[in-house]
C-alpha cells in the first residue's frame, strides 16, 4: 500500500502548462497568418505568444517543484 500523497499544485501546474501551450500555439498561428486587423496596433505585440509562454514556463516550474519523487529520494 502506498502512502504517497500528490499535491494539488502538481495538477495546477499541469493545467497551466496545457493552457499555456494551447495559447502559445494559437498565438503563433495568428502571428504566422497575420489574421489580426492591420489597424489594431496592440495585436502587433503578439500578446498571446507572450502570455502562453509565461503560463507554460510557470506550469513547468510548478510541475518540477511538486513532482512526487521516489521513496528513496527526498
Amino acid at each position: 500500500m502506498h502512502n504517497s500523497v500528490m499535491s494539488i499544485w502538481l495538477f495546477i501546474g499541469l493545467i497551466l502548462s496545457i493552457y499555456g501551450a494551447s495559447m502559445m500555439g494559437s498565438g503563433i498561428n495568428e502571428w504566422a497568418t497575420a489574421s489580426y486587423p492591420a489597424r489594431v496596433r496592440p495585436a502587433q505585440l503578439h500578446a498571446p505568444v507572450w502570455r502562453g509562454a509565461t503560463l507554460l514556463a510557470l506550469g513547468i516550474c510548478y510541475d518540477e517543484k511538486f513532482l512526487p519523487r521516489g521513496a528513496g529520494k527526498q
